[in-house]
């Protein structure tokens, strides 16, 4: 399990105890507990774990899918449509041909390896195999081949240009000012899903970069967005995304001068603020800084603001993440009728893609990115851990030391899900939406560039 920090620090985790959450009555319950206790947080600000002590570096790492904001926004109730599809005329098939993943899940850290500027720290059990493997340049599934990505599938233009158009009318009609619509490309998989973010840390080197491994499926995650960091002193941060350009030639002015993606960010900068208003104290939310253009090595430049405030002292993550999930980026404006809108225009649900995944630190602190750029490997048994002695819900080996799970089987198929979206506004033009996609998908097309295609 690893966990990045704006591309300077990694968090390598030994998995411990997992808590998943399948059905939406289990979703609140598990977050509760997870993310409600406050008891460690110190006086001092410290964000992911690589500057104090081995102590600070225990927590819980995770995921939430975006289709988790059908239970977390209270006034969502477009999920009924989706239950009953005979009340909006709409084919049952569209949930059928999700994967079978869960809402959110999470692992116990306790032990690992913190890397930060080239240097490894050990802390706790179990860590000392993965420092040996970074220390060797060598990873745990040394053996099996990089991975074997086929030729991506995707939908058709006129499709995702058509419901770019019907996003427009909603506009128009003054049911949403701004909408992100979404589609996801798939193609066959082969080999190591580990390797796969291996290649995304070198290709990509993400701001926000993370990997997690469940039963039967991976992400690999090389984010450039961060949705939440609550520090100890209980500040809250977060910094939206609007506006996406391939890196080079006259990209930078094009997009410091675009009036549609200017107005796209100011949106999702007043969505936002009115999200951190729900539980931070009034006249603590600022706008630290209202745009800029930054440059990531992903290939793309990307207009990102910076909105804050002081967290309500009573309050939790818990409340925290109630009041703010899914990200306004990755919705529009206003968010649930925006989220009403992708619900019906998108084929698919959107599982991880534009959900978050999360580090909840013992110290109080949490940070929370956004799932794009992210690809989803799934298929057959090709996640199955070995037996191990399970004590007080901890995986452990023979010898009681917690273990890693090991590398997915190169042999087993499977399946590679990217998925890529762009925000509607009135001015839209579905043809350059529709190449706004494709730019983001850049990456997918480099790393496959890096592996073995066929």
């Amino acid at each position: 399990m690893c966990f990045g920090d704006r591309g300077e620090s990694l968090l390598l985790g030994v998995p411990g105890a997992r808590r998943t959450a399948w059905a939406d009555g289990d979703l609140v319950p598990l977050l509760r507990e997870l993310a409600s206790d406050r008891s460690g947080r110190q006086s001092h600000p410290h964000y992911l774990p690589h500057s104090r002590s081995a102590s600070d570096a225990k927590g819980w790492l995770g995921w939430i899918s975006y289709d988790a904001g059908r239970v977390l926004e209270p006034s969502v109730d477009h999920w009924h449509a989706a239950e009953h599809p005979t009340d909006r005329g709409t084919s049952p098939s569209r949930a059928a041909r999700d994967r079978a993943l869960p809402l959110a899940e999470f692992v116990r850290i306790d032990g690992g390896v913190i890397v930060h500027a080239g240097r490894a720290t050990p802390f706790g059990d179990g860590a000392a195999t993965i420092a040996d493997a970074f220390r060797s340049g060598s990873g745990s599934d040394s053996g099996t081949p990089r991975f074997v990505m086929g030729a991506p599938r995707q939908v058709d233009a006129a499709d995702f240009e058509r419901h770019c158009a019907r996003v427009i009318e909603y506009i128009r009609a003054g049911d949403v000012y701004q909408a992100n619509l979404a589609h996801r490309m798939e193609c066959d998989f082969e080999g190591s899903p580990r390797r796969l973010f291996a290649a995304m840390l070198r290709t990509a080197r993400p701001w926000h970069g993370a990997y997690f491994e469940g039963d039967g499926y991976a992400i690999a995650s090389a984010s450039p967005e961060l949705f939440l960091e609550l520090g100890a002193e209980g500040r809250v941060v977060t910094r939206p995304m609007k506006g996406t350009r391939p890196a080079g030639g006259d990209s930078h002015r094009d997009l410091l001068d675009s009036a549609k993606d200017q107005a796209e960010l100011a949106m999702i900068v007043d969505l936002m603020r009115n999200d951190l208003g729900r539980v931070c104290t009034p006249g603590s939310m600022r706008v630290d800084v209202p745009r800029e253009i930054e440059r990531h090595d992903s290939g793309v430049l990307q207009a990102t603001a910076t909105v804050s405030g002081l967290l309500v002292p009573h309050l939790s993550r818990f409340d925290l993440l109630r009041a703010t999930f899914p990200a306004g980026s990755v919705t529009g404006a206003p968010k649930v009728r925006a989220m009403q809108i992708i619900d019906e225009l998108e084929p698919v649900k959107r599982g991880p893609y534009c959900g978050s995944m999360l580090w909840l630190g013992d110290d109080g602190t949490l940070k929370a990115t956004v799932l794009i750029r992210t690809a989803v490997i799934s298929g057959g048994g090709a996640f199955q851990a070995p037996r191990r002695i399970t004590l007080s819900g901890t995986p452990r080996s023979e010898a009681g030391t917690p273990t890693p799970p090991p590398p997915p089987s190169p042999k087993t198929h499977m399946q590679l899900d990217y998925s890529v979206g762009a925000g509607i506004v009135a001015d839209s033009v579905p043809e350059q939406e529709w190449r706004e996609t494709l730019d983001k998908a850049a990456l997918l097309g480099r790393l496959g560039e890096s592996a073995e295609c066929r």
